[in-house]
């Protein structure tokens, strides 16, 4: 919604004098605001029927990516193989100018938005609004394009030219899970198909046959993975070691895939998946416990998570990322896992409200919406100031794991993790990352590591630079003429405190656009020529940005200048002068000039309010010079004022020949 007023006038030293003569500058101004939060999942990393969560956040092994405002996708870090999706293989957010404005959207193609995204470690996909897949980067099948050729890293890959994954007659997604060089979806009819790498079964197709790199392997010749007789999936999850977990429908999870250290949680350390006779009923369910089911699942590098219904998360696979307080791993022996396997010490009286399984750490969001890391942290990732592993020794969980410092007064609403880099979503809306940024995935424009040392996370983290959800655009034009005013400043104030929420210039079409995040505003006008007024006329007026649309505002911008005309003769036939010099005289000196047209005709233009004394000279130099209204020196003159916006006429004079 967009809604224009023009509201009480505001002073507080900004609001500027009411113009006589005031003429309305109308401008363009196209509002565009939204949450990109959907009601598809991404990872699995959040519960089902919990509370309404994010899920266009996505932390991969190089990069990051997220649902911007208009549910647009943007990712910035490493591009190789067009991890990032904007036409071209050159990273962004690891230097200058890349973040922000400079930051391209992906073009998933005319009219389509992204309800969700997921990261692999060379690839990234999207779930569309309209319930079709596309994923870009490297090839071998992960992107199920039949064919083993890289996407993203030319325009022309992109947009209406990269075709949907063909998921099957009929068939559209609900979820979608990008791991390490496959991909998993979840269908609108609660089945899921993989496609991509299958060297450890991770396809669950009962081999270890890549599908989607070669024609005729998408669409109805992949099968459904069989989760077995009568069970549906609620939630993917594909990990960066090569298993795919899935949550049932009652509850109970399943995985498939690389076995060892015990990622599948089946007390062994076989493949599931990659033989015949493996999946289906064969394939047991993970034991969580006595009467326990599960509403989340994450797989990560070497372990995998699950957040279970009573809000406790359990892990299993490789340390360090189980939190048990040792290096063991878990899941791999018998009697290892259901009650045998303790829950995940979060504090006193915490629970979990999502959990993110990374390459070797996990977080969660807990119930009072702080956020806790735990498992390896050589680039900081954890976001504790330091580089040790937490949760692998005692003593490091429960109370004695601090949560992330996100910023004084701040909180979560989402979190994701990658492979040495971790994000999360907060209550403001911004976005902060912490760890690894050889690549720029953090999205500072720099490659420096966050949450390594001392004095870096909280207050002096910065988000991540995107711009605010509210777009302003528009175009500002000379009232008086019509033509466009490039150069024009036009500022967004807050209604509530003044503050400069936004800004632009206009082009040289006089066209502006601005950002600004949810709220009231004021739209004030300058212009650095000097030759229209600056500020607010009349009541000020205002902009509420909210979840809204189009509209057309009028801007004020009358002009600050203004003119005098007339004709010059001969005096003694009549005949109109050409070429006549016209010079403006100020109280400054000489202040603007023209030259009479053929027909004798001259307006001098472009001068700033004031008194004005007007001199003819004749170009040709066969007259003499003469001073309005019929004078020979500037003694006998009379004055004249110039008003704003408009244009005194009858500056006239007849030449006298020597």
């Amino acid at each position: 919604m967009v809604s224009t007023t023009r509201g009480a006038a505001r002073t507080r030293g900004h609001h500027r004098r009411t113009v006589a003569a005031l003429v309305l500058v109308i401008a363009t101004v196209a509002v565009v605001t939204g949450s990109a939060a959907g009601t598809a999942g991404a990872d699995a990393n959040e519960a089902p029927g919990g509370p309404p969560v994010f899920r266009g956040l996505t932390a991969g092994a190089i990069q990051t990516c997220m649902i911007v405002v208009g549910n647009r996708v943007q990712c910035w870090g490493s591009n190789s193989q067009g991890l990032l999706g904007i036409g071209d293989t050159a990273s962004r957010g690891d230097g200058p100018l890349e973040m922000g404005a400079f930051l391209p959207t992906v073009d998933l193609g005319t009219g389509r938005t992204a309800a969700a995204l997921s990261t692999g470690t060379t690839h990234t996909c999207a779930l569309l609004d309209n319930g079709t897949v596309k994923c870009w980067g490297a090839g071998g099948g992960q992107l199920g394009q039949g064919n083993t050729n890289s996407i993203g890293t030319v325009p022309s890959s992109m947009g209406d030219n990269l075709p949907a994954v063909s998921l099957g007659t009929g068939r559209t997604a609900t979820a979608i899970t990008a791991g390490n060089g496959f991909t998993c979806a979840r269908l609108d009819n609660g089945t899921v198909k993989c496609w991509g790498s299958n060297s450890q079964g991770q396809l669950g197709q009962g081999s270890t046959t890549t599908l989607g790199d070669n024609a005729g392997e998408m669409g109805d010749n992949l099968p459904a993975v069989n989760l077995g007789t009568g069970r549906t999936a609620t939630a993917i999850s594909a990990g960066g070691g090569n298993q795919t977990c899935a949550l049932l429908d009652n509850g109970t999870v399943k995985c498939w895939g690389a076995g060892d250290s015990g990622r599948l949680g089946l007390g062994d350390t076989v493949n599931r998946g990659d033989n015949a006779g493996e999946m289906g009923d064969n394939l047991p369910a993970v034991d969580l416990g006595t009467g326990r089911t599960a509403t989340a699942i994450s797989a990560g590098g070497t372990f995998t998570c699950a957040l279970l219904d009573n809000g406790t998360v359990k892990c299993w696979g490789a340390g360090p990322a189980l939190g048990q307080g040792n290096p063991d791993t878990i899941g791999d022996q018998a009697n290892e896992m259901g009650d045998n396997l303790p829950a995940v010490d979060l504090g006193t009286g915490r629970t979990a409200t999502a959990i993110s399984a990374g390459t070797s750490h996990a977080c969660a969001r807990l119930d009072d919406s702080t956020v806790k890391c735990w498992g390896g942290n050589g680039a900081g990732q954890l976001g504790q100031g330091s580089t040790g592993s937490l949760g692998d020794q005692p003593n490091e969980m429960g109370d004695d794991l601090p949560a992330v410092d996100l910023g004084t007064g701040r909180t979560a609403t989402a979190v994701t993790t990658g492979s040495g880099h971790s994000c999360a979503r907060l209550d403001n809306g911004r976005i902060k990352c912490w760890g690894s940024n050889t690549t720029g995935a953090l999205g500072q424009e720099d490659t420096a590591t966050r949450g390594d040392g001392p004095g870096e996370m909280g207050d002096r983290l910065p988000p991540v630079f995107l711009l605010p959800a509210g777009k302003i655009t528009g175009t500002v034009t000379d009232p008086v003429s019509g033509q466009p005013i490039p150069g024009a400043l036009v500022a967004v104030l807050s209604t509530a405190d003044f503050h400069l929420a936004g800004s632009a210039i206009a082009d040289a079409n006089g066209d502006f656009q601005t950002h600004a995040s949810p709220g009231g505003y004021f739209l004030y006008l300058l212009d650095p020529s000097g030759n229209h007024d600056d500020g607010f006329f009349g009541a000020p007026l205002q902009v509420n940005v909210t979840n809204g649309s189009v509209a057309t505002l009028p801007l004020t911008m009358p002009p600050q200048t203004g003119s005098f005309s007339g004709t010059v003769t001969d005096d003694a036939t009549g005949i109109p002068l050409p070429s006549v010099q016209v010079y403006a005289i100020g109280a400054t000196g000489l202040i603007g000039a023209a030259t009479t047209t053929a027909s004798g005709t001259y307006t001098v233009g472009d001068l700033p309010v004031g008194t004005y004394h007007a001199v003819f000279v004749d170009g040709v130099g066969r007259r003499l010079a003469e001073y309005w209204p019929d004078s020979p020196d500037f003694a006998g003159s009379d004055p004249f004022n110039v008003t704003a916006s408009t244009d005194t006429p009858g500056i006239d004079a007849t030449l006298l020949r020597p």
